[in-house]
């Protein structure tokens, strides 16, 4: 079992490619060469200050959810508008096709979860934690943990700091491994990944 715990001082800030906006990328995989446009997988939080494009992902298949603000209504293609409120199921959509947001209110701030097509596959969710939650060991599956609102802490792991609102754990779990249980109270960013293959190369 191998359990990381990250805070937003250790969120890496960059402008998004288009130059429209910022993100502050959570955790990539393959870790090294951060300056590379590739990777298998990536989460971050993209702040939106303004109407406009988003940056384009060829190869990528993408989710994303509101975190704080009053959300955005989104055109991704030929489909129809949707409005991603406070309270919005996550969406997801393929980020070769060109996206255009306009603000419901002021400026807000999305989760986002980004794979690469053959590489690996992502499931997202919003969830509240009222009870225990359990993670089971999955081959090649990473959970990555956002606390939306609240706290959470490994319930069968002593030494766990508890992790507060915009922390985020990303989780892996072994054949073999006993289940993480989380227990606490507020709400989760609950992202499933499936790892197909090994790691591309960065660059590649």
């Amino acid at each position: 079992m191998h359990v990381e715990h990250l805070t937003p001082a250790a969120y890496r800030v960059m402008p998004w490619q288009n130059g429209r906006g910022a993100t502050a990328e959570i955790r990539r995989s393959p870790r090294h060469g951060e300056a590379s446009l590739t990777f298998d997988w990536r989460l971050s939080l993209a702040a939106i200050d303004a109407d406009g494009e988003f940056s384009l992902f060829p190869g990528y298949d993408r989710s994303i959810l509101t975190v704080d603000g009053d959300g955005i209504a989104l055109v991704v293609g030929e489909r129809a508008p949707i409005e991603l409120g406070p309270r919005a199921a996550p969406y997801a959509f393929p980020g070769d096709e060109p996206a255009h947001c306009r603000l419901l209110g002021g400026p807000t701030r999305d989760f986002n979860v980004m794979t690469r097509r053959g590489r690996a596959s992502h499931t997202l969710l919003r969830r509240p934690l009222v009870g225990p939650m359990v993670l089971l060991p999955e081959p090649g599956v990473v959970w990555a943990v956002h606390v939306l609102a609240g706290w959470t802490r490994p319930q069968n792991d002593p030494g766990a700091a508890t992790v507060q609102a915009g922390d985020t754990l990303i989780v892996e779990l072994e054949p073999g491994d006993r289940p993480l249980v989380l227990g606490g109270s507020g709400e989760l960013a609950l992202a499933r990944i499936h790892q197909r293959t090994a790691p591309a190369n960065a660059g590649t």
